[in-house]
């Protein structure tokens, strides 16, 4: 409960924040400090060498069976997100000082950037060692506390210096919450010397599962893409009936980090893959019908909404419930644990691949003749739904496979 109120607030402050700073610097200077924000998920990724993410699988393991190996794990993996996110940004902050890519204004956020990158490598590891240990209410805790800090210090930093006092307020707030989580939280995680071989092997773990991040970014996005390409004069219309697709994804990534990873760690525990499979199934199962059922309210509202002051939003009004439908079907990447607890991580790439495939390959189907925005919003719909089904198929093959033990 505590959770999910504080993760609800972070999303609510995080919005509100995207709203002022869009007020206080305008489009120009937005657009340097959304070169941070384009800059982030993929330099975090490629600083990291993506072992975040099978950390975010063997750790809650590890920590559940109670694994001597456990801290020591933990350890020498800060010490290797250290030490790459370190090397990475040096060497970046050196390519760009030296080739000052585009104007000054990309010059300096791009430089900036780079410690952007650094601390939110150290922060999001820390939230992985918080879920590992299945501590929700101080991971919840973190999130709001960033979001609150931010919204402060990031509106006040645009006010006084622009998009660059913005910046560096996001980078002393990082700071900020990452030496409270590291000397508060979590002051027995110490950074150690990696070991080469445990290196190699959580780098080669995380490719499938970074391709898979990558791919799940592309087909979330995808349609979008499309319309702004080929309908660039209903963009707008398409980006306002997105906010309900939006809202699935944040709601279904705050389910996945408490359920998700305390499945991981009871799996480590000894709970049987069986019992585990039944509580991700019913939890994605619960989404998707509860968030189904609510579909005839949306319509009732898109309705209300048409004749009370959105009449110039009528496209995109029309659409939502196509969007909404898509994010309540994604909310089967729930299950996909299953996968994750028996380290089926080319089953994961394979389903997000499927959904790539079919947001791409529609995409360029309907690019070449006269889409609709419609169009794309059932595009989406059906990529989702090939993804969602290739998934939850994926998990029943490997569950009821002879050799595996229930």
């Amino acid at each position: 409960m505590v959770y999910g109120v504080c993760m609800g607030l972070a999303s609510v402050l995080g919005l509100a924040k995207t709203v002022l700073l869009a007020k206080l610097l305008g489009s120009a200077e937005l657009g340097y400090y959304g070169l941070v924000v384009i800059v982030l998920p993929l330099g975090t990724l490629i600083s990291t060498f993506g072992i975040l993410s099978p950390l975010g699988v063997e750790l809650p393991i590890a920590f559940g069976a109670a694994d001597s190996n456990a801290r020591g794990l933990r350890d020498r993996a800060l010490g290797l997100v250290l030490a790459g996110a370190t090397a990475t940004g040096a060497i970046t902050l050196v390519v760009v000082l030296a080739t000052s890519p585009g104007d000054a204004g990309t010059t300096t956020a791009l430089a900036l950037s780079t410690l952007t990158v650094l601390m939110t490598a150290v922060f999001e590891f820390y939230l992985v060692v918080l879920r590992a240990r299945v501590r929700l209410v101080a991971l919840g805790s973190g999130y709001l506390a960033r979001s609150a800090l931010a919204l402060a210090a990031t509106t006040t930093g645009a006010a006084m210096f622009g998009y660059r006092g913005a910046i560096v307020a996001e980078i002393a707030v990082l700071i900020l919450i990452v030496a409270y989580i590291a000397m508060g939280l979590e002051p027995s995680t110490r950074p150690r010397w990696p070991r080469r071989s445990e290196a190699a092997c959580l780098i080669r773990i995380g490719v499938p599962l970074s391709c898979s991040s990558l791919l799940l970014i592309v087909v979330v996005f995808a349609d979008r893409a499309f319309v702004a390409s080929t309908l660039p004069e209903d963009l707008g219309q398409y980006t306002f009936a997105s906010v309900v697709s939006v809202a699935w994804f944040a709601v279904i990534g705050f389910v996945t980090q408490a359920v998700g990873s305390s499945a991981l760690h009871e799996f480590g525990a000894g709970r049987s893959l069986l019992s585990i499979r039944r509580h991700l199934a019913r939890t994605a199962a619960a989404l998707m019908v509860g968030g189904l059922l609510a579909l005839p309210l949306l319509v009732v509202v898109v309705r209300g909404l048409q004749r009370t002051g959105f009449e110039a939003y009528g496209p995109a009004l029309e659409i939502m419930p196509i969007l909404y439908a898509g994010g309540a079907v994604s909310a089967a990447s729930i299950y996909g644990y299953v996968l994750l607890a028996l380290r089926r991580f080319p089953l994961l790439l394979a389903s997000t691949g499927l959904g790539v495939a079919v947001a791409l390959g529609g995409g360029f189907a309907l690019a070449a003749g006269q889409p609709t925005i419609a169009d794309f919003a059932w595009l989406f719909l059906a990529s989702q739904l090939s993804s969602a089904c290739f998934t939850v198929a994926a998990c029943e093959f490997v569950v009821r496979r002879p050799r595996v033990s229930l």
